[in-house]
C-alpha cells in the first residue's frame, strides 16, 4: 500500500463507520429489520479497523471487536444469547479498565516539574540563589531542608476530589438502578446483570480519567445499556426507546475512541 494510500486509509474507514451507523439508526427508526441485520455487525470491525490504522492500541482494538461480538448476539433471540452477548460487552469493559490504567490525558497528570538545583556537599553554591525565581530557597543533595523553610500546609488535589464525587454518583446510580429494577428482571438475570452493572459502572468512572471526550463516552454507555436493562425488566421506557439505546451506545463507543487516542500511553499497550 503506498503512502498516500495509507494516509487516507483512516478516513476512509472512518466515513464508512459512520455510513453504518446512519444506515443503522434509520433503520431501527423505521423498524427496518434488513437493514439493523446488514449495518449493526458493521459497527465495530470498521471503528476498530480505524483505530488499527491509525496505530491505536491494541486493548481499543479488542474492546471494540468484543463489542461487536455483543452486537451480534443481541441480534438473536436465540437461548442464552443475550447472557452470551452481555459477556462479550463484559469482557470489552474489562479491557477499557486495563487500558485507562495504562492512558493518561495529553495534557499530562500530576503537578508541573519542580524546579530545584542540586550541589553536592561541602560545594557552597548560595549565588546560585539568584537563578531561581520561584522560591526562597534551595534545596541541596544529601542536605537537610532549611530549618527557616515556612511551613506550607498539604492542599487538596481537586482532580481527586472530583473524581471521588463522579465514583460515589455512579455508585449511587448504580444502587438506585438495580433497587428499582431488580424485581422486574428473570431471576436467572439478576446476578449476572448486578456483576456487569459494577463492571459498567466502574469503566464510565474510570474514564472520565482521561478528559471529557472519553468521560461522555462512559455515561452514554451506562444511560443505553440502563435502557437495555429497563426493556429486559418490562420497567417503564422513554418513546422511541430502541431508537436511543444506539444512538448512545454508538456515541459512546465513538465518544470512548476519540479519548482514548487523544490521551498518551504510560506503558504499552
Amino acid at each position: 500500500m503506498s503512502g498516500r494510500a495509507a494516509h487516507r486509509l483512516p478516513g476512509a474507514l472512518l466515513a464508512a463507520f459512520a455510513l453504518a451507523a446512519l444506515v443503522e439508526l434509520v433503520s431501527v427508526a423505521v423498524d427496518a429489520r434488513t437493514g439493523q441485520l446488514l449495518a449493526k455487525p458493521l459497527l465495530m470491525p470498521l471503528l476498530a479497523a480505524y483505530v488499527a490504522a491509525r496505530g491505536g492500541p491494541r486493548l481499543l482494538v479488542a474492546a471494540l471487536l468484543l463489542g461487536w461480538g455483543g452486537d451480534v448476539f443481541l441480534l438473536s433471540s436465540a437461548d442464552g444469547a443475550f447472557l452470551a452477548g452481555m459477556g462479550c460487552f463484559a469482557a470489552g469493559h474489562l479491557c477499557y479498565l486495563v487500558l485507562f490504567g495504562r492512558r493518561r490525558t495529553r495534557a499530562g497528570q500530576g503537578p508541573g516539574p519542580v524546579r530545584r538545583i542540586f550541589a553536592g556537599p561541602g560545594r557552597p553554591a548560595r549565588h546560585l540563589a539568584a537563578l531561581s525565581d520561584s522560591s526562597k530557597y534551595i534545596q541541596y543533595e544529601n542536605d537537610p531542608p532549611p530549618c527557616d523553610a515556612p511551613h506550607q500546609t498539604p492542599r487538596a488535589d481537586p482532580r481527586r476530589s472530583a473524581g471521588q464525587g463522579l465514583a460515589l454518583g455512579y455508585g449511587l446510580a448504580l444502587v438506585v438502578a438495580l433497587a428499582l429494577l431488580w424485581s422486574g428482571l428473570p431471576a436467572e438475570l439478576r446476578v449476572p446483570v448486578a456483576v456487569y452493572s459494577l463492571l459498567l459502572a466502574a469503566m464510565a468512572c474510570r474514564a472520565s480519567a482521561l478528559g471529557p471526550l472519553a468521560g461522555a463516552g462512559g455515561a452514554l454507555f451506562l444511560l443505553s445499556d440502563t435502557l437495555i436493562a429497563t426493556g429486559v425488566a418490562e420497567a417503564p421506557q422513554p418513546p422511541a426507546a430502541d431508537l436511543w439505546i444506539m444512538l448512545t451506545y454508538i456515541a459512546a463507543q465513538a465518544l470512548l475512541t476519540a479519548g482514548i487516542l487523544r490521551s498518551r500511553p504510560r506503558t504499552h499497550d
